[in-house]
């Protein structure tokens, strides 16, 4: 782990060493989150470590979080800075002020979680292989979202929100756009403009003027959802100013500006449009 800025401009790296009491669990990360309280919670191949970054200290306090041995991928905090932890063995949701870990009942099995997201009192959850879970946090009634629903790919990387009431995930197949009052998919391609079609675990960002950054295989796309909107509806128009047939520039002809159909003889041997 890498911390740049809390001790002024230099960077300091954490590693997992027994030798070492800044020790991680492993020095394969997949999460950082950090809390109100300025601590951060990292999600590693072996567990949840909490760290004080101006200390650099791994603190011991939260001893519910070390019966986690499992590889944990991702880590939201929520508004009451719930600790909400998701991985192949499901989810899992830690209260720091009581030091309590309990395990997320849901009425349907859900594993492989690779991102979680909070909105309207509900928990999403993006899995390898299922698709899209939306999770009544208090009932444990789910929902799954999957290719028949409309969704891309099955593959889930990142889940986002915008101001107008829609999920912005990411996936092996592009980009999808996910109106949660209506429940409808938009999906987006290489095609439209982004890096590629395969994105990225956890690596997504959206910017204090709502701008969002999504990281894939082949770079990074950026935007804002609402210009993203009016691109995908936008249709280039297609306008042919010139047609040659064997050379000869047909366009002095003024009735193929008006024409549906262009004939020629049958025995023309070349066509060119400009």
């Amino acid at each position: 782990l890498v911390i740049f800025g809390a001790q002024g401009n230099k960077l300091d790296f954490l590693f997992n060493s027994p030798k070492n009491h800044n020790w991680l669990s492993d020095n394969i990360i997949y999460s950082v989150k950090s809390s109100k309280s300025g601590l951060l919670y990292v999600a590693t191949e072996h567990g949840v470590d909490v760290i004080n970054p101006k200390s650099r200290e791994t603190l011991t306090s939260h001893t519910a979080l070390k019966t986690i041995s499992d590889k944990c991928k991702v880590i939201y905090i929520d508004e009451l800075e719930n600790v909400w932890i998701g991985g192949d063995f499901g989810i899992k949701k830690f209260r720091p002020s009581k030091n309590e870990l309990s395990d997320l009942y849901t009425d349907l099995s859900i594993s492989n979680i690779q991102t979680l997201f909070f909105v309207h009192h509900s928990l999403w959850a993006g899995t390898i292989g299922d698709g899209l879970y939306k999770i009544d946090v208090e009932s444990g009634l789910t929902t799954n979202f999957s290719e028949k629903e409309g969704l891309s790919s099955t593959a889930v990387h990142a889940i986002i929100g915008d101001d107008n009431n829609c999920l912005w995930l990411s996936t092996n197949n592009g980009l999808c756009s996910f109106n949660i009052k209506n429940n409808t998919f938009t999906n987006y391609y290489h095609a439209d403009g982004l890096q590629g079609n395969e994105f990225n675990t956890g690596a997504v960002f959206k910017d204090q003027n709502g701008q969002m950054f999504f990281g894939g295989i082949s770079g990074i796309t950026f935007f804002y959802p609402s210009d993203f909107s009016k691109v995908k509806k936008m249709s280039p128009s297609i306008f042919i100013r010139s047609v040659f047939f064997d050379g000869k520039d047909e366009s002095e002809n003024k009735e193929m500006h008006f024409a549906k159909m262009l004939k020629t003889n049958h025995d023309t041997k070349t066509i060119a449009v400009d």
